[in-house]
């Protein structure tokens, strides 16, 4: 009847001057939604099956993706597929001016271009999509999807290379030519000192911690919304064969906000039923790396050593030192020239870099306008919460977060709200023929 009437009206409206019937405009501007659901979904897309991919010119240590985000902006802000938030617009340009302001009246070296970089990369977060095109709910469709289709890879990745060889379960890694992966990651990764395993990188991802994160922010995503469990099993089997503790210190961080702020209780008993899983899988999988790298913390030729106890060294080596520096910081684009000073290695993670350069004054309105876009997104606050831990445990200028956080929660329409949440605990029973407790059966809203 609804298809009837419309054919019927369009069959009703006589063309326009130029020939052309307002049933082709309508179909143009599908067209252009189409476009805008394209351009929303593209830092997501760019930053997991392209995040390997590196630029053919510039720092060999950026990868193509970060260009390519910049470059949908650009086609957005064009096509007028994206529009500028002029709240995000204020906060930013305090921001950008503030900071400017301190390279110029600080003494010492800085650099433009990195300012430059920041600037741009920032600017990304100024836009949204024009009412209408991908809405948030379509864009958590989307990015569960793209993490259940890579969690997939990763685990078959994992367990080929002992069928297959490490060449081709890794294929991107090994098979490209090396002018066109980005350089200064840990794309390879064994297990241990000695071993031949790898560890899952999601076949796509630049390494297995950022296939690690990806996951954590899945299962988050999923927990706020669907609790498909089959999905969560993928996720967590996943995190498993990563062997990176980075998502789980995402989940360590969000996950007990999430049992108080929705009362989910029945995330006890799969949690219960997780680790149940991992004590069984525990040997076959050699789970007790992760164990094991809960002591990498006093090493210092770990990478645990280096991204979360080698900035406090680090800092009372060049910054703590000096008021000024400590306020203000070193100068944009300068901790390279540190680092190979230091005393103990550092890894120059966002947080470490943001607070170095920029002291802690230019960190307040640095990390401040990156929270105040997080907080203006329509993303649940738990979700809110995972992507700034995750923000700060990358480098800043990795792609991978920023399009995670620009597809999921910055740049969708706000449109139609995130699915109601549904308990997995009372479908089961139901499946059972058992009865649910009655405080289990209603839907809990987003």
């Amino acid at each position: 009847m609804h298809g009837a009437t419309r054919e019927t009206v369009a069959h009703a409206v006589p063309e326009t001057a130029g020939g052309r019937s307002d049933a082709g405009a309508r179909s143009r501007e599908g067209v252009g939604d189409r476009l805008a659901a394209l351009i929303v979904a593209g830092p997501l897309l760019l930053t997991t099956f392209g995040a390997k991919l590196g630029a053919p010119a510039g720092p060999s240590d950026i990868p193509l993706s970060f260009y390519g985000i910049l470059a949908l902006l650009a086609l957005g802000l064009a096509t007028r597929r994206l529009l500028v938030d002029p709240e995000r617009l204020v906060v930013f340009s305090i921001m950008l001016g503030g900071l400017g302001l301190l390279q110029i009246l600080r003494p010492g070296p800085w650099s433009a271009p990195s300012l430059m970089m920041m600037a741009a990369l920032y600017a990304c977060y100024v836009v949204g999509a024009r009412p209408g095109s991908l809405d948030a709910a379509r864009s958590l469709r989307l990015f569960l999807d793209v993490t259940a289709i890579i969690a997939l890879a990763g685990i078959a990745q994992f367990f080929l290379q002992f069928v297959i060889g490490p060449r081709l379960a890794f294929p991107v890694d090994y098979l490209l030519p090396d002018a066109l992966l980005v350089d200064g990651y840990m794309n390879l990764n064994v297990l241990h000192y000695g071993s031949s395993t790898h560890k899952a990188n999601g076949v796509f991802l630049l390494e297995a911690s950022f296939f690690s994160q990806l996951l954590a922010m899945a299962v988050l995503a999923e927990l706020l919304t669907h609790n498909r469990l089959h999905r969560l099993a993928t996720y967590g089997i996943g995190m498993m064969v990563a062997y990176s503790g980075t998502g789980i210190l995402i989940l360590l961080a969000t996950l007990p906000v999430l049992v108080i702020t929705r009362r989910r209780g029945d995330m006890v008993l799969l949690g219960l039923a997780a680790l149940l899983v991992a004590a069984l899988l525990y040997e076959p999988l050699n789970l007790d790396l992760f164990v094991e790298r809960a002591s990498e913390f006093g090493s210092t030729r770990s990478s645990g050593f280096e991204r979360f106890v080698g900035a406090a060294y680090f800092f009372d080596q060049f910054l703590w030192t000096d008021p000024w520096r400590a306020l203000f910081g070193v100068g944009a684009g300068m901790m390279k020239a540190f680092e190979a000073r230091a005393n103990l290695p550092v890894h120059e993670s966002a947080l470490t870099k943001i607070v170095f350069e920029y002291g802690l004054v230019g960190a307040v309105l640095n990390i401040g306008f990156l929270l105040f876009c997080l907080w203006r997104s329509a993303a649940p606050p738990v979700l809110k919460l995972g992507a700034a831990v995750m923000f700060f445990m990358a480098g800043i200028y990795t792609p991978s977060s920023h399009g995670i956080a620009l597809s999921l929660m910055i740049w969708p329409d706000r449109g139609a709200p995130l699915p109601a949440m549904e308990r997995p605990l009372p479908r089961l029973l139901a499946r059972l023929g058992l009865p649910a407790p009655a405080r289990l059966r209603p839907p809990v809203s987003p």
